[in-house]
């Protein structure tokens, strides 16, 4: 093999591995999102505890477009690299967006006339995700979007789990809390009838 095809196999494989490193981080990432929020990704603990696997993925990923560029063409072999990666970064930045994870938190796509005001991701390791956020919306679409679900009256066990999230919020028995049936999690509507907050706990 002459050096410059080594530099050429050197030169895919960290480029690859790079960019498949970006897309997997962009597609396990945590979410903090406000409705200011520019960039709203934020590192999950589970990815640093997969960076071997990572690793050995993305060495083995880019090793196939150095054999593509050894065997075809050098053009080739980087323009499949390059198109692949960022298609694969988009669909992580696609995926894993507040309006998908919102949706992927209760199942369903929220209405239009509700707004996601802050959501908060975190991985639990042993509960999966956790889901934490805050929804605005009329009071008629909140109870329509509310009743849309299988729910029951909370307790104070509910209540509490809620507080412990919302500090700065109040929440109190002023309110109404609900436990989501058919999902892992509750709510609470505060008393002005038009702020929902949630905790949700996914696998």
């Amino acid at each position: 093999m002459s050096k410059n095809s080594k530099t050429l196999n050197v030169a895919i494989i960290l480029t690859g591995i790079t960019l498949l490193f970006i897309a997997t981080w962009l597609s396990t990432a945590c979410i903090d999102y406000t409705t200011r929020c520019i960039f709203p990704f934020k590192s999950a603990g589970h990815f640093f505890l997969a960076i071997p696997f990572i690793a050995g993925a993305s060495f083995a990923y880019s090793f196939i477009f150095c054999l593509i560029a050894r065997f075809s063409n050098k053009k080739i072999g980087w323009m499949l690299l390059i198109v692949c990666s960022i298609t694969l970064i988009i669909l992580a930045v696609t995926s894993n967006l507040p309006s998908k994870s919102i949706e992927r938190a209760f199942g369903v796509k929220l209405p239009d006339s509700i707004m996601l005001v802050s959501l908060r991701t975190m991985d639990s390791f042993n509960d999966g995700m956790v889901f934490v956020g805050e929804l605005y919306g009329e009071s008629k679409d909140m109870s329509n979007f509310i009743d849309s679900f299988s729910i029951e009256t909370g307790d104070e066990y509910a209540l509490s789990r809620l507080q412990q999230y919302f500090k700065e919020t109040n929440i109190s028995e002023h309110g109404k809390t609900y436990i989501l049936k058919d999902r892992n999690g509750c709510i609470y509507r505060d008393e002005t009838q038009n702020k929902l907050y949630f905790l949700i706990y996914s696998r």
